[in-house]
C-alpha cells in the first residue's frame, strides 16, 4: 500500500507547487477498514498545511485510484498526516554541520598558534 500510494500520491500532486513531497509511511487499523498515510514535504508550516488541506479535499479520488490499483476486500477510509521526522532530521543535519565547522574553525586556529611558537 505503501508504493501505491507513493505512486498515486506523485501523478496527484503534479501540477500542484507543493515541493518534494514524501509518503513516509502507511498504518492500518486491524480490521483494515482505516489507514492513515504520513506525508512529509520541503517547506514551512504554512505550505506543509496547505498539503494536508489539499490531500482532504482529494481524499476520494486518491482512494478511488488506490481501489484502481489494489486488490482488497475492504477498501480502507483513508486519511492524511504529516510526518515530522524528515524536517527533524534535516534540522539535526544542520545542527551537527555547525558544530563540525566551529570545531574546525578551533582546530585551524590551535594550529596556527602553535606554528607561531
Amino acid at each position: 500500500m505503501l508504493r501505491e500510494s507513493s505512486l498515486i500520491m506523485d501523478r496527484l500532486l503534479e501540477d500542484e507547487s507543493f515541493s518534494l513531497v514524501s509518503v513516509t509511511g502507511v498504518t492500518l487499523t486491524k480490521d483494515l477498514k482505516s489507514a492513515k498515510i504520513f506525508v512529509s514535504s520541503l517547506g514551512d508550516e504554512k505550505s506543509q498545511e496547505d498539503l494536508l488541506v489539499f490531500l482532504k479535499k482529494k481524499c476520494k479520488t486518491f482512494r478511488g485510484k488506490l481501489a484502481q490499483r489494489l486488490t482488497l476486500k475492504y477498501m480502507p477510509e483513508i486519511s492524511f498526516a504529516y510526518d515530522p521526522s524528515v524536517a527533524h532530521g534535516m534540522h539535526i543535519e544542520s545542527l551537527l554541520n555547525e558544530i563540525h565547522k566551529k570545531d574546525s574553525a578551533e582546530s585551524s586556529e590551535t594550529s596556527s598558534e602553535d606554528e607561531s611558537i
